[in-house]
């Protein structure tokens, strides 16, 4: 199951299983942060962090839309800047949770081990491609106006 249903159903059964001592008229007196062991600071701190981080990437949107007018070279530029305000962001939301700082240590390595695998097989083709590139600059077998039969 998914952390977020995992809560709601403790949470759901937690309302149900209060319901007969409510019904026996007993008060009850925990509250939600108790229930869920944060403080209002740390929902604040994290709502706050969420909000900001979903602006930032909306105005950083609307803008670059708006500068992007079917320019090719520059929706390369817009993805890049899209997409780093967004993996910024997600650090920063997932820095922000209310949980251990081990817990929050082994995401940031997950999502540092994440993105040097993309990274490092992204690349291997980039780099072959570079390296013919050179070779075929420094072999200097073809000329401009050449014709190149493929079998």
């Amino acid at each position: 199951m998914k952390p977020f249903r995992i809560k709601f159903t403790i949470c759901l059964l937690a309302i149900l299983s209060c319901l007969p001592m409510m019904a026996q008229g007993e008060q009850l007196e925990v509250s939600i942060f108790e229930f869920l062991g944060i403080s209002p600071s740390q929902l604040i701190y994290f709502a706050t962090t969420t909000i900001l981080v979903v602006l930032t990437y909306m105005i950083a949107k609307a803008l670059l839309n708006r500068q992007v007018k079917g320019k090719t070279d520059k929706h390369m530029i817009r993805s890049l800047i899209l997409f780093s305000i967004g993996l910024i962001g997600a650090i920063a939301i997932i820095l922000a949770l209310p949980m251990s700082e081990t817990i929050k240590g082994q995401v940031t390595s997950l999502i540092g081990i994440v993105l040097a695998a993309a990274l490092s097989l992204s690349s291997a083709t980039f780099l072959g491609n570079a390296m013919a590139g050179v070779m075929l600059g420094m072999v200097n077998k073809f000329k401009p106006g050449d014709f190149i039969r493929a079998n």
